[in-house]
């Protein structure tokens, strides 16, 4: 659930956001649970994402997570006019930089992770003809915008990990399903191998 507490518009067309994040998810077989502060910086060339993310991890420790993202375009909007009659839309990159520590409660270190440069990147984008789809939040009149791209988990070091990670790299075919009533990305489908993995939107307040 993401909560926008605050808009403030500067010049031209930068504005940030403060967000106010909470999230679970399973991971190893538990439920984790937690909760962070973002801000999100928009101008007219793309849009960044920055902030930290507390957690229960797992064995009773806490988890600290520090992300900051970028985007040459918008995060969830995947072009700044969509009624305009596009059939592409240009090449992408998101790319992220995240830390994370994990401590007993007693604030007593256990690990570090640092990641550096995980991205994705995607080749020209092709926009298909509107049509109805089912969504989280019911059936919308939507876009899809497909694409192959590389998907890179960035340069892993951590000090359970002394000689570091190397970036690993894979191929994958997105396709975004933007509708124009709610002016975002509904639905985000991702293939990866034999793999197919859904990012979907299920409430917007």
């Amino acid at each position: 659930m993401i909560r926008i507490n605050q808009v403030t518009k500067a010049a031209g067309n930068d504005c940030h956001a403060d967000l106010h994040i909470q999230a679970n998810a399973p991971i190893a077989g538990q439920q984790i649970n937690g909760s962070g502060n973002f801000r999100l910086m928009v101008n007219s060339g793309g849009s960044t994402l920055s902030g930290s993310f507390d957690s229960a991890g797992l064995l009773g420790t806490v988890m600290r997570s520090v992300v900051n993202s970028r985007v040459n375009g918008y995060f969830l909007k995947p072009a700044n006019i969509m009624n305009e009659q596009f059939d592409s839309l240009p090449a992408q990159t998101y790319r992220a930089d995240a830390q994370a520590s994990m401590s007993l409660p007693s604030s007593v270190p256990i690990s570090q992770v640092n990641i550096e440069n995980a991205f994705l990147q995607s080749t020209q984008r092709k926009v298909g003809k509107e049509q109805q789809i089912h969504t989280q939040m019911g059936p919308m009149s939507c876009k899809p915008i497909t694409y192959t791209g590389t998907l890179s988990s960035g340069q892993i070091q951590s000090t359970l990990i002394p000689s570091g990670k190397s970036a690993g790299n894979k191929p994958v075919t997105v396709t975004e399903w933007y509708c124009p009533a709610k002016g975002l990305t509904m639905k985000m489908d991702i293939k990866s191998g034999n793999s197919i993995y859904t990012v979907a939107v299920t409430n917007v307040n």
